[in-house]
């Protein structure tokens, strides 16, 4: 596990790689698109109508991806209720600009390589889900779109101060990851299947086991907090496989990241 996680955490070390154009510029060059297509995310369709999730003029992000001297699109925009997110790339072939992928999330960086571009997205829980991810992708000069890794969290996604963050990563046997209810601020979570133990707790204030890792997990430390005579920290742990019965949701990947808070034994 590399320790240029803390990138990751370092939000005034994101940044936008584009070509700044005025608003003017950016509809200008949206006439590219084939006739009768739009960027904006489908809200409904039938057989008489089309109707679109607004446009958003500050997801349209213009740069050239594939080293060609021609502006390829990035846009960001709605793609579902409570503001849920996604994200378009598109190639300029031919003055034409042809959908090439939709991704999960809305943009928070995008960054020039030597190879293409490192774009970063997160999903925000949407509805009664309680849990976030950070996506990073990689596109390449062919505009092919690979995830190189999903970090997952309860409750809307923490930025920390890559200076705090400790190291070396550490690795820790038979890992617990939990949460409170302060996790699960700003999210109203409904657990389905689950039993009325998971709201006793969280109105309780008392911990909610998210997963149980066999084994050994490397791991960095996020963060510290104190409880009576508890202390925990919040780590990050290194890629694998989703746990069984583990409250993290939607895992559809293939490997994640989680973080989670540990008992300090």
């Amino acid at each position: 596990m590399s320790n240029e996680i803390n990138a990751l955490f370092k939000p005034s070390d994101f940044k936008i790689d584009q070509t700044v154009l005025t608003d003017e510029e950016k509809w200008e060059k949206l006439h590219a698109l084939p006739k009768g297509d739009s960027v904006q995310f489908i809200y409904s369709e039938d057989e008489d109508e089309t109707q679109y999730y607004p446009l958003n003029m500050y997801g349209l992000y213009y740069l050239d991806i594939d080293g060609d001297d021609d502006l390829d699109l990035i846009y960001s925009g709605q793609n579902g209720w409570n503001n849920r997110m996604g994200t378009k790339v598109y190639e300029l072939d031919n003055d034409v600009l042809k959908i090439k992928k939709e991704l999960n999330g809305g943009i928070f960086s995008l960054e020039k390589t030597d190879n293409g571009v490192i774009l970063k997205t997160v999903e925000n829980p949407c509805c009664d889900s309680y849990t976030s991810k950070l996506y990073t992708y990689s596109i390449s000069k062919s505009l092919q779109t690979t995830i190189e890794e999903v970090v997952v969290a309860i409750g809307m996604i923490r930025w920390f101060d890559a200076d705090k963050i400790e190291t070396p990563v550490k690795t820790y046997s038979n890992l617990t990851l939990l949460a409170d209810r302060n996790d699960f601020r700003g999210v109203s979570p409904y657990f389905r299947d689950r039993t009325r133990e998971l709201r006793d707790k969280m109105n309780k204030g008392e911990d909610i086991e998210l997963a149980s890792i066999p084994g050994s997990t490397k791991v960095q430390i996020l963060a510290h907090k104190q409880k009576g005579d508890i202390h925990y920290e919040l780590v990050l742990t290194e890629p694998f496989k989703a746990p069984e019965n583990s409250l993290y949701e939607f895992l559809r990947e293939e490997t994640f990241r989680f973080i989670g808070w540990r008992i300090v034994e």
